[in-house]
């Protein structure tokens, strides 16, 4: 299994607690996966790691892909390992 984290910085103290109250647990998109928040200390190290990404807005032509996980949503799942991915389609258009 690979583990991705992210970590955001936020102003206050108060605001860290308000999106941990609400996002702590909650569904990612329509994945069927729970987001597991912590919180991290100031001084907290990731030795040789650098960030992948950096963000701090959403870009105005931003649209997220199609995270869909129909085998953890339901029981009558469809077999799509062979499917053309969207991505590819709309590239082909």
């Amino acid at each position: 299994l690979r583990y991705f984290y992210a970590v955001a910085e936020c102003d206050s103290a108060r605001t860290a607690a308000a999106i941990y109250a609400e996002c702590d647990e909650a569904e990612f998109e329509p994945t069927g996966n729970k987001m597991d928040l912590r919180y991290i200390s100031d001084d907290t190290e990731f030795g040789d790691r650098t960030a992948r990404d950096e963000a701090d807005s959403v870009p105005s032509d931003y649209s997220p892909p199609d995270l869909n996980k129909h085998s953890l949503q339901h029981t009558k799942v469809v077999l799509g390992w062979d499917k053309t991915e969207d991505k590819r389609s709309k590239l082909l258009k």
